[in-house]
């Protein structure tokens, strides 16, 4: 272990991210001076160019969102469908975009870090391809976020795990974030693409990576007219597949073993009517082993994969789903605009197998459940004077089919129904909404959110404020045999949320501030069961569902600075930093574990350069990073891929210089590099990621205890739009 020895005690900062941060000074106080020399350089980037990858202001404009958002992102080519205009399906995404570029044109690797990107929001990255990552979205517990695509929420319907692991970029628009539909505090929006143009067009996205992951998606659409019963009408036709493997850093134990997702849309649209079929396969079958324990009780050793071991090294969760959607858009009522509905028959089937049998902890198992649940929306738009209005339903109807898993429970059922308001009034533009909800758990719950939009003098501010609920998933009431503790009287919860911010452009610079505050009240949420000295590495094997007696209040600044982040040629720079606060973290125990579950200081920020070279090639490097001050972080529950709150004071050393008992990790940070190229409608992706892990600079990086980031992994991908 002598190795060990010579990393710095302040490795997180002083090492990993004092260079990244020295960069980005650089930037904004000497490289002005050559941004100035270089003209026309400030030319704005298109939507859809790689340059807005990870440094596009992610709400640098808070424009009023339409009240129904028609899927025409198709524009990326001119709409030809014909001499007459079919009419469109509309989805209903309520917020921001997160990034405004097509899902499939970023570096990214999965849905779950797009959605870490938002500001204020902190990546739980669990590290190995195809894992479960977990995000908290202004400082709220990664379960209070719920995650749609299209018209149905898209969560494990055991667990009530966001499945953002099941969903492929390829397929994707650009991800929206804001309120809920169904009274959750936070939702996350993915639509599915909508291409206008008339030609065939072929996707393809690759990815591949030096940990054996490798993994391709292909979208193939085409367009013809067609004319059935009289009208003119138009025939989209879309198929998709993908398919996915890596054999991890550590094997067995970390294999991302097989990913199968077949796609099938058909859609015809008349004038005036829309009709659509489409079916999404999914078959996700990854490791799940149970941490890497510490050699010869030093926790750095972690870090060091010669020696590591995964425990549960044989253990596997996989997922069998098929989601069936029909969808129908018209003049249902008379004298009403067109609405829209769709009905959703979703199969799920969860698998597990523990892999205990290797340790003699327990016997090899494999649990099993199986539900059906059947998805219902109704979207229907109103004009009435100024007001754009939706009324908005929305419900679902599960019953588990069989299964070894849960220790009760049969037919579930929910029903949320909203209003939604958009208008402009005093020179403020105003989106109101208002909904009733109810579950088997909680009969009925309200949620009401208000939020104002203006721009004097060139400055955009906004101010919001929600009162929502929070769902019960399946297993919170019911358990998970010999995993999961339920709750023991389910109680109602309430959220209560504050926003107000501005974003100011100042020539080649932007800044964005947004404050925030919330209170949540009967807060829920899983809690290791272990006691304070249980090794490191087993503390998140059993879980129990615990809801506090007195409301966690919380409360947070997110400062946005960009350089020139939309010039087309020449250098940029971005840094966006948060500090979040636990305010009543003595108010109990619970509090107490709740509060260090989030650094008080976390920041991300990146510098780089374009060029524009033979008029056809966009050249884009940057050196990015992250960086958090010390927490205990979550823990990460193998059996379900749910993130838990670990114990007060359990030992959890992360630096020497700390005591063996010390129940933090951090102050650290990672370091990364890109390159994109973009050339005749391809796009090149080359990363290098955690460039100083595994060094004597930095022995490595963990976010997740007991489950160390890889160490200078080197990511190469490719997309290709095809047409014709």
């Amino acid at each position: 272990m002598g190795p060990l020895t010579r990393r710095s005690p302040h490795h997180g900062v002083c090492s990993a991210f004092a260079s990244a941060l020295l960069l980005v000074a650089l930037a904004f106080f000497i490289l002005p001076g050559v941004a100035h020399a270089q003209g026309s350089d400030t030319t704005r980037v298109s939507r859809n160019s790689v340059a807005t990858d990870s440094l596009a202001p992610a709400d640098a404009q808070e424009t009023l969102p339409d009240t129904v958002a028609v899927d025409t992102t198709g524009a990326r080519r001119p709409d030809r469908d014909g001499p007459f205009r079919p009419l469109p399906f509309v989805t209903v995404s309520p917020g921001r975009t997160i990034i405004d570029t097509l899902s499939a044109r970023l570096s990214a690797s999965s849905v779950s870090e797009i959605v870490g990107r938002t500001e204020g929001a902190f990546f739980y990255d669990v590290g190995p391809e195809g894992w479960p990552h977990g995000v908290s979205l202004l400082g709220l517990p990664p379960r209070a976020t719920s995650f749609w695509l299209e018209e149905r929420r898209f969560h494990d319907p055991v667990s009530g795990r966001p499945r953002y692991d099941l969903t492929p970029l390829a397929l994707l628009e650009p991800l929206r974030v804001g309120t809920d539909l169904a009274g959750d505090p936070i939702a996350v929006y993915a639509d599915g693409q909508s291409y206008g143009g008339v030609e065939p067009l072929t996707q393809i996205r690759y990815r591949r990576d030096s940990n054996g992951f490798s993994r391709v998606d292909v979208l193939h659409t085409q367009k013809r007219e067609f004319s059935l019963f009289g009208p003119p009408g138009i025939l989209d036709i879309e198929f998709g597949y993908g398919g996915a493997t890596a054999s991890g850093e550590y094997t067995p134990g970390t294999e991302f073993d097989k990913y199968r997702g077949f796609l099938g849309r058909v859609r015809y649209r008349t004038g005036e009517w829309a009709v659509g079929i489409n079916n999404f396969a999914i078959r996700h079958r990854v490791a799940a082993h149970g941490g890497i324990p510490p050699a010869q009780g030093v926790f750095q050793s972690v870090y060091l994969r010669t020696l590591g071991q995964p425990r549960y090294e044989t253990a596997f969760r996989q997922t069998v789903r098929n989601d069936l959607t029909a969808r129908v858009r018209g003049p249902m009522i008379p004298g009403l605009p067109s609405a829209q509905a769709s009905l959703t028959w979703s199969s799920d089937t969860f698998d597990f197998t523990t892999g205990y049998g290797e340790t003699g902890a327990a016997s090899d198992t494999s649990w099993v459940v199986k539900t059906n649940a059947l998805h219902g929306a109704l979207t229907q738009p109103l004009q009435i004077g100024p007001h754009r209005l939706s009324i908005i339903g929305r419900t679902r109807i599960q019953s588990r089919a069989r299964g070894t898993t849960l220790s009760s429970g049969g037919r579930r059922a929910e029903l949320h129904a909203s209003i939604r308001d958009s208008v402009r009034a005093a020179g403020i533009n105003w989106i109101l909404e208002a909904g009733a909800h109810g579950t088997e758990t909680q009969p009925f719950y309200p949620s009401a959110s208000v939020r104002a939009e203006t721009r004097p003098f060139g400055t955009n501010l906004f101010a919001g404020a929600r009162l929502t609920g929070q769902r019960y998933a399946w297993m919170e009431t019911s358990g998970f045999e010999g995993f999961v503790e339920p709750i023991d009287d389910p109680v109602s919860s309430q959220t209560i949320v504050l926003e107000a911010g501005l974003q100011r452009s100042l020539g080649p610079f932007d800044i964005g501030i947004r404050g925030y505050a919330h209170e949540q009240r009967n807060p829920v949420d899983l809690y290791a069961t272990t006691n304070d000295m249980t090794p490191a590495a087993a503390r998140s094997d059993t879980v129990e569902v615990l809801s506090a007696d007195t409301p966690f209040r919380q409360a947070g600044l997110v400062v946005d600075l960009g350089w020139r982040t939309q010039a087309r040629r020449g250098f940029y720079a971005r840094v966006t930093g948060t500090a979040h606060e636990f305010l009543n973290a003595n108010a109990s125990v619970l509090h107490a574990r709740v509060s260090r579950t989030l650094p008080s200081l976390h920041a991300r920020g990146a510098i780089g350069a374009r060029f524009l070279l033979f008029q056809d090639l966009i050249f884009d490097a940057r050196i990015g990073g992250r960086m958090w001050s010390e927490m205990s972080s979550r823990l990460f529950h193998t059996p379900t891929g749910r993130l838990a709150v670990p114990p007060l004071n359990a030992p959890e050393p992360s630096l020497l210089s700390r005591p063996i008992n010390s129940p933090l990790i951090g102050p650290d940070g990672v370091l990364d590099v890109n390159i994109d190229i973009d050339l005749y409608g391809a796009t090149l992706f080359f990363t290098f990621e955690n460039v100083l892990g595994g060094t004597e600079a930095d022995f490595g990086s963990i976010l997740i205890p007991t489950y160390p980031l890889p160490d200078q992994q080197f990511r190469f991908g490719v997309y290709w739009a095809i047409f014709d």
